[in-house]
């Protein structure tokens, strides 16, 4: 993988018994095959995983039970707020194309 712009994690989503995770990262195609870095992605991510002590979720089942009007009432306490987290846009692949575009001459689709 390429360095610049630096590889990415983003979380997707949360389930019931699973996390989705996004990983990014540049791969110059010239040198290497997307399918296998992509293959050697993933066993590096599971293998960190587990030297972590991480281990894949298994399926949660939900038992729901009635309970009586006053068990009802209680409800559990709000989860306590996150600090202000940055989710500004990142422009780093718009600035490196105009740095690209710049550097190569002039746009031959470019109709001006």
């Amino acid at each position: 993988m390429l360095a610049d712009p630096p590889p990415q994690a983003l979380v997707e989503a949360l389930g019931d018994s699973n996390l989705v995770i996004r990983l990014i990262g540049w791969v110059d195609q010239r040198a290497s095959d997307f399918l296998k870095v992509r293959s050697e992605a993933i066993r590096r991510v599971k293998e960190a995983l587990d030297a972590a002590g991480i281990s894949l979720p298994e399926p949660t089942y939900r038992v729901r039970l009635r309970r009586s009007e006053a068990e009802a009432e209680l409800r559990p306490a709000p989860a306590p707020s996150v600090g202000p987290v940055d989710v500004r846009r990142d422009d780093v692949v718009e600035q490196q194309a105009t740095a690209d575009r710049a550097a190569s001459g002039p746009d031959l689709l470019d109709a001006r």
